[in-house]
């Protein structure tokens, strides 16, 4: 990168052609006894006369002429004097050091170096001269940047004012360029000593003062720079860095849009200042405005991996998960947000209900021991519906309890934690976190339908059914538990004998999901209730398809198969049921009964006999009429 901050300012004070009338007077003069002088010297050789005199004579008349002639501003004639004098004299060494001032004032430095060089090695030692060559040196970047030449000068002390300040600049840029900064600090510092209103020494120190992490300092001299009328765009720019190390984004975003402004699309820092201003307005809130900025930084600058994660985080806020993963995926290797980006890459994951892949995201986060509670509080609520999600409760259960050690008083995490505990059949504790969020002021839908389970488990059907209702009836029909809150609902109108009702919540439970085998069990009982005996037979046969495996639809189905005189299907029905019950079971007697009833209409009396003789002794009443009307012996059980 070239530097060329105010070289030809310098050159110009060298060589300056700003002239008073008679300074150019007397150039004129030298230029005109200087040409008379070569004409003659020329006419001189022409009648053979070839002493040496008269030749160095007119090679120095060459030379007179082109310093006069730069001051007259014809730098093309002083050029091709000097041309003359090499082309006659290859040793001439002060004409090549002036070669290369005539360069240096066209700016042209790859031309000047050679020039400089060649006097230089060959024993001219003028302060000027090791000045030129070394800012030749650091403006094309060649060797060490003119930094041997910058340093021998300023061990003399023979230097201008002027010199000196200039050497001390220079000297603070080659430092800076090898990432001295403190060294470039203390040599701006010294040629502030010297001119404290040069504005490119004000602007260059203001930057070290911000790479330094000093924006009040970095600030004051861009602010004293502007106030010489220094117009320049790159002082908005580094102020506005500056104000954004401050937090200070308001003053920044004024900074960096006044830089744009000022700017045109193949500026240099443009981008980088596109993406700065995406930044403050990002941290001002004005999110819309900062997406359209940093969709233009990602199309100049495709691998400034920054710019993504700033707009992951915005479409993560604006709630356009895919859009953010995407920038995440690229963003999260810019190492901002610290290990948030995982954090609201796995939310978003999660969000779209990529589980797994969440879970990854949020286990890293986890893993690299982040500090801030309100994020921490998130990844432990959001892992612990993730495992819930995926029926890991005794991790999802740890992970809420470590939320609620963070933050006690949300009491949707209560809820929540009800839910897993309900779960792990832990209905003590379920009720009592619900209690909690209830005395929270929560109304989470989640508590109707955790309370209504539980009373359902506990056999209240009446407040089982009210809570069960207002969860059905608040819910969006996206809950995961829905069907299962319909189902117990239905239970519980049927053992409040509203048959209706529940035969309601069971057609619908079924068109919903035609594989809950529970629906088809009640439902069944309600058939036959109403005496719609084929009905029920078919629901019960659809129930015993399902490969779990539930005794009382065996009973039911032997009952159903009774009462329609098949009674030897109805026998193996009932010794289905009795195989897979036990005593314990409220209608295991009640199935010998039936069985009882089914043998003796096929004849089998004494099989008969000995099912109702043992649900008579077990304490199934009904079975003992028909033991006294068809049986010879009934053995009561002793009270």
């Amino acid at each position: 990168m070239r530097y060329g901050f105010y070289i030809i300012f310098i050159v110009g004070l060298s060589l300056s052609n700003q002239f008073n009338q008679d300074d150019l007077k007397q150039a004129k003069v030298v230029e005109f006894i200087s040409t008379k002088t070569i004409n003659y010297i020329e006419n001189l050789k022409d009648a053979g006369d070839n002493k040496y005199y008269h030749f160095h004579k007119q090679l120095d008349a060459y030379f007179e002429r082109a310093r006069a002639r730069v001051s007259l501003n014809n730098i093309e004639g002083a050029h091709s004097d000097i041309d003359q004098i090499l082309s006659r004299d290859s040793e001439y060494w002060d004409a090549y050091y002036y070669k290369g001032k005539l360069f240096m004032m066209a700016g042209d430095y790859a031309s000047a170096l050679p020039y400089l060089s060649i006097a230089v090695e060959n024993g001219m030692d003028l302060n000027d001269l090791f000045l030129l060559r070394g800012i030749a040196k650091f403006e094309e970047g060649w060797g060490d940047r003119g930094l041997a030449d910058f340093e021998k000068l300023l061990d003399r002390n023979t230097l201008s004012r002027l010199d000196k300040f200039t050497i001390l600049f220079y000297y603070s840029k080659i430092s800076f360029i090898s990432g001295d900064l403190d060294k470039a600090l203390q040599s701006a510092m010294d040629a502030y000593e010297i001119n404290s209103h040069d504005i490119e020494l004000l602007k260059h120190r203001g930057n070290i003062y911000r790479l330094l992490d000093m924006p009040e300092l970095a600030i004051k001299d861009f602010n004293k720079a502007l106030s010489l009328g220094y117009n320049n765009r790159d002082l908005y720019f580094y102020r506005g860095l500056s104000y954004i190390q401050l937090n200070n984004h308001s003053n920044a975003e004024s900074d960096l849009a006044k830089y744009l402004s000022l700017s045109g699309n193949l500026d240099y820092n443009r981008p980088q200042t596109l993406l700065e201003f995406s930044i403050v307005k990002f941290y001002l809130g004005d999110k819309d405005e900062a997406l359209i900025n940093l969709n233009e930084v990602i199309k100049l600058i495709p691998s400034e991996t920054s710019a993504y994660a700033y707009r992951g985080v915005i479409h993560y806020q604006n709630k356009s998960y895919q859009d953010a993963i995407n920038d995440f995926d690229i963003g999260i290797k810019s190492g901002l947000f610290g290990n948030e980006l995982y954090l609201y890459r796995g939310n978003s994951k999660f969000y779209l209900e990529e589980y797994k892949a969440a879970l990854e995201d949020i286990n890293i986060y986890l893993s690299r021991n982040p500090k801030g509670e309100d994020n921490l509080y998130d990844a432990y609520i959001n892992r612990s519906i993730i495992f819930y999600t995926l029926e890991y409760y005794d991790d999802a259960l740890k992970d809420i309890s470590k939320a609620l050690e963070i933050k006690s008083d949300d009491g949707e995490a209560y809820v929540h934690r009800a839910n897993i505990y309900r779960y792990l059949d832990r209905i003590n504790e379920c009720m009592n976190d619900l209690n909690k969020a209830l005395e929270l002021g929560e109304d989470h839908i989640d508590i109707y339908l955790s309370r209504g389970l539980i009373n359902v488990y506990n056999q209240n059907y009446e407040l089982a059914e009210k809570d069960l209702d207002i969860f059905l009836n608040n819910n969006q029909n996206i809950h995961r538990d829905e069907l299962l809150a319909i189902l117990k609902r239905g239970i519980s109108r049927f053992n409040l004998k509203k048959f209706n009702l529940a035969m309601d919540d069971f057609n619908e439970l079924l068109l919903r999901d035609s594989s809950i085998i529970e629906a088809y069990r009640y439902r069944a009982e309600i058939y036959l209730m109403n005496g719609k005996k084929q009905l029920a037979k078919k629901d019960l046969e659809q129930a015993l398809l399902s490969e779990e495996t539930i005794p009382e639809i065996y009973l039911l189905k032997g009952m159903t198969e009774l009462s329609l005189n098949n009674f030897n299907i109805a026998i193996l029905d009932l010794n289905q049921f009795i195989n897979l019950s036990s005593t314990g079971d409220p209608y295991y007697f009640h199935a010998f009964h039936e069985r009882g009833l089914a043998e003796f209409f096929i004849e089998d009396s004494i099989d008969a006999c000995i099912d109702w003789n043992y649900a008579a002794e077990n304490g199934y009443s009904k079975s003992i009429k028909f033991i006294r009307k068809n049986c010879n012996i009934y053995s009561e059980v002793p009270e």
